[in-house]
């Protein structure tokens, strides 16, 4: 089986580790030119009397005690750096800000980098199974928000879809 994850955010990067992790193969296409990380990415300062990244969307991670499995994935990304504690919550790595989190989830994934999958059929069904930046594919994710999901998926037609636009 193989799977196309549409975003390279954390939760596409987390859906195609789980997945290689139970042995399917997976390519996740990002549009981030620079890397992967979505609204978990950090830029690091051109000017070098400002060491360090700057976070310009999410700023930390925090523990809910809700999932066992997410408190999991913190302790590995602690105890790899791509996390440290602070104030009860947790931050990226001092060199690379947040975006160190996408980065360790990243590692060993099949990630296509500035690639843009275009609305209004850039996922759809052929004879072969699913289509995605002319790649065939068994399954696709989708792991964009509310509006780029729905123009991702505006012309398949499927009950499924229309579940996912009610939701």
């Amino acid at each position: 089986m193989r799977v196309g994850v549409i975003g390279g955010g954390v939760s596409g990067l987390a859906a195609a580790r789980r997945l290689v992790q139970c042995g399917i193969a997976c390519v996740v296409f990002d549009t981030g030119k620079r890397g992967v990380g979505g609204r978990c990415s950090s830029r690091l300062a051109a000017d070098t009397r400002f060491p360090g990244a700057v976070d310009h969307a999410a700023q930390f991670v925090e523990r809910s005690g809700r999932s066992a499995s997410f408190d999991a994935l913190v302790d590995e990304c602690v105890e790899a750096g791509a996390l440290r504690p602070w104030d009860g919550k947790f931050v990226g790595s001092a060199e690379e800000g947040l975006g160190a989190l996408p980065l360790h989830l990243s590692a060993g994934l099949d990630v296509r980098k500035d690639v843009w999958v275009p609305p209004n059929g850039g996922v759809r069904k052929s004879k072969d199974g699913w289509v995605a930046a002319g790649e065939t594919f068994d399954a696709v994710i989708v792991a964009h928000n509310g509006k780029c999901a729905e123009r991702l998926t505006s012309k398949i037609r499927s009950p499924v879809v229309k579940l996912c636009r009610a939701a």
